[in-house]
């Protein structure tokens, strides 16, 4: 799939953003990428207007199982139907396999401060994937369909770019910090105004971190939170624009 077709993806998963879901963007290249030390990153002292977010009522709940891989992957199956109503062509049919299924928390900010977990489930269609995203009830035993995108070129249907124990290597690394003893690397998303992003309201220059591109969020044995982005690098969540905050129960 073409890097338009990927983009177009990221757009739609925007609108959902919209209507009650978050932001999805272009997945990161490079599954085996360096790992290399980071600067701070910095954000500019700018107001922003929290956006007025509606929550998406046209899709019913659907019980959930659990959030096993088989039990997620049949409940990506079961909105097919209802996910090719929106007119796009995807190369993707009843049997296609499935990958590796991501449960992905939600991060907090000041634009964003309650936002909806996400699974989301690629199916594998020639060198890349398309991946079905589902939005999770707070307790997980619910979902609502938030559609179908196109996937990245990484063909083994695994949608983060690193694993968590490079993420955890990383983080001794780049900031020669361990991981706080029991605590168990999750993956996230963070999701701000595309606006914001194109009128330079915030800067954000370490690759894009929708649904479908997650990365990992670590607590150090300092006490601080920290994130391995996209780009390879360590951020802490204080360096990030917005107030960032952890997922709730994290």
């Amino acid at each position: 799939m073409g890097a338009a077709r990927r983009l177009m993806g990221a757009l739609a998963l925007v609108a959902v953003v919209a209507l009650g879901l978050s932001a999805c963007a272009t997945r990161a290249t490079g599954a085996q990428a360096s790992v290399t030390p980071t600067p701070p990153v910095t954000a500019p002292n700018a107001t922003l207007a929290i956006p007025t977010v509606t929550i998406l009522t046209g899709s019913p709940w659907i019980p959930l199982a659990s959030t096993s891989n088989a039990d997620l992957i049949a409940a990506a199956r079961d909105t097919l139907p209802q996910n090719f109503q929106g007119g796009d062509s995807f190369d993707i049919t009843a049997s296609s396999p499935a990958g590796t299924p991501a449960l992905v928390r939600a991060l907090r900010n000041s634009e964003f401060p309650h936002l909806n977990d996400v699974a989301v489930v690629p199916f594998l269609v020639g060198s890349g994937s398309v991946d079905v995203a589902l939005q999770l009830n707070t307790t997980d035993t619910a979902f609502q369909s938030a559609g179908m995108f196109a996937g990245s070129e990484r063909s083994q249907g695994v949608i983060w770019a690193y694993t968590k124990a490079q993420a955890i290597s990383a983080l001794a690394a780049q900031r020669h910090v361990a991981l706080a003893a029991g605590f168990q690397p999750i993956l996230v998303y963070w999701t701000v105004n595309a606006e914001d992003i194109e009128t330079g309201a915030i800067t954000w220059n370490a690759g894009l971190m929708g649904p479908s591109d997650p990365f990992w969020l670590l607590r150090g044995a300092n006490g601080v939170y920290y994130i391995l982005a996209n780009n390879g690098r360590i951020y802490a969540l204080s360096e990030m624009p917005l107030h960032t905050l952890p997922p709730s129960g994290y």
